[in-house]
């Protein structure tokens, strides 16, 4: 996103309780914005504090989102070894991210509204739309490949 959608980013950080005064976002090798930092940062510093509430974990993908039903039902956890769980944790994850990306109205800011599901502890895309802005549409790495390879 550009200077605008990192301003609104930033502002939506500190109103939820994030902070990171060690660092500043600025442009990524990879694409998109990274926390850099222009300093030598102090041995034992704290870099950033992030509250659980901007945190989008596999527990919070599985018990508080309108996918966590039709996730569930996937898998029995019990069933797999561990490494298995893990790339069913990093699907959970990226299907939720494409959930949110595909499903927020770039247009509104809402926080406090809800899904029209019927659990009410269901979130809204909205709550991390302005995360969600800042992801790169695009990637220059090789890990990240075009439609037709």
């Amino acid at each position: 996103g550009g200077s605008s959608d990192n301003l609104e980013f930033r502002q939506w950080l500190k109103e939820k309780g994030a902070s990171y005064e060690l660092l500043h976002f600025g442009p990524s090798i990879y694409g998109g914005l990274g926390l850099c930092s222009d300093k030598k940062i102090p041995a034992g510093s704290r870099l950033c504090t992030l509250p659980r509430s901007l945190v989008i974990s596999e527990s919070f993908v599985l018990s508080q989102t309108p996918l966590a039903p039709g996730l569930l039902s996937l898998v029995s956890f019990q069933a797999y070894p561990r490494s298995s769980l893990f790339k069913f944790s990093t699907f959970i994850l990226s299907l939720y991210v494409l959930h949110l990306k595909f499903n927020s109205n770039s247009s509104t800011n809402d926080s406090n509204s809800t899904h029209s599901n019927s659990n009410p502890s269901h979130s809204t895309p909205n709550l991390f739309l302005p995360y969600i802005n800042q992801l790169p549409t695009t990637f220059n790495d090789i890990f990240h490949w075009n439609s037709t390879e």
